[in-house]
């Protein structure tokens, strides 16, 4: 029977343990299914990818667990994550705060390092998003960034470890959203079979998202359609629909759209009560295999306990999870 459960919780208590499992955002796939890839962004003292199986995880993951099958720190926030064909993983890097110079990782399927590949921009951004995909013979990262900037841009990493900026790509290998819509921003992105992209973002500068683009395999913007969706901050393509994680506190879901129209054609809630009431917290990664299983990340952040006296605690526990929808 279709249903929604638990596959992997992580969980530490104390303060400012090393690598503190928290902050899960970004998410991916081996391409078997098997192995399941977590970016944890708990600022530069913390911030890791991890390894785990994809398979339902009972109890809880703490820090140092041998259910944690890999483990990398990279000491940047990785908000993104993809895996491509070969094996390979890519994350993106993000300082505290925005930056004109960032970077993103490649990886192998046990997470040793590749390749850091640097992206200049004028204006300070961060890097929100990133996507992979084979297109004919070669094999191309699409990254989007928000901040100062709401572009994508494409990198042709077919040799990892001399990856280029596909400057024959759209306008000298980026599109920019903010050329239409001036308070535009990027979340997170994902890539059809065609080399369509649906990047979830929004128009509005001040808010955490209000729609999803759907721009062409050719990057011209000329061709770009939008719909309105509340707070996306995820999406995954699969088949005829596009998979969205909607970043509600309390009220997070996953809406499922038509690709072609981009019509919302059903919301799927999970049922699993999401204990942090904070509009800065809810789905923020999801993932999709070819069995149809939808993985969504659960930032729950933290929770506070025994405040003595208020504004302090006596404990506090750190709490993120994954999702599993199996149908």
């Amino acid at each position: 029977m279709s249903s929604w459960k638990i596959q992997s919780d992580y969980k530490a208590i104390g303060d400012d343990q090393i690598s503190e499992p928290r902050s899960l955002r970004g998410l991916a796939l081996s391409p078997d299914g098997t192995k399941l890839y977590g970016g944890f962004i708990r600022g530069t003292t913390s911030a890791s990818l991890r390894r785990v199986a994809s398979a339902i995880i009972p109890g809880t993951i703490q820090n140092g667990s041998p259910l944690i099958e890999r483990q990398m720190l990279v000491w940047t926030q990785a908000k993104g994550l993809a895996t491509d064909s070969r094996g390979n993983v890519f994350a993106t890097h993000n300082p505290t705060g925005p930056g004109t110079d960032l970077t993103f990782g490649i990886y192998t399927a046990d997470l040793a390092p590749i390749a850091t590949v640097t992206s200049h921009t004028a204006l300070a951004a961060e890097l929100s998003g990133i996507a992979v995909a084979k297109i004919g013979q070669r094999y191309y990262v699409y990254l989007s960034r928000r901040g100062a900037l709401a572009t994508i841009e494409r990198w042709d990493v077919t040799t990892p470890t001399n990856a280029k900026l596909d400057t024959n790509w759209a306008n000298n290998g980026r599109v920019d959203l903010k050329t239409r819509y001036p308070g535009a921003f990027c979340n997170g992105l994902d890539i059809d079979a065609d080399g369509t992209l649906y990047v979830t973002g929004g128009t509005v500068s001040d808010s955490l998202g209000d729609a999803i683009f759907k721009i062409p395999a050719n990057g011209n913007l000329a061709g770009l359609k939008l719909t309105r969706l509340l707070v996306p901050m995820d999406v995954a393509v699969a088949g005829a629909y596009l998979y969205v994680a909607q970043y509600l506190g309390p009220a997070s879901t996953v809406a499922v759209l038509d690709k072609a129209t981009l019509t919302t054609v059903g919301i799927k809630h999970t049922g699993i009560p999401h204990p942090n009431m904070a509009d800065d917290s809810g789905y923020s990664g999801i993932v999709v295999d070819s069995a149809g299983r939808i993985f969504v990340s659960d930032q729950v952040y933290e929770e506070y306990y025994d405040p003595v006296p208020p504004g302090q605690y006596s404990h506090r526990i750190f709490r993120d999870r994954v999702l599993v929808f199996t149908p």
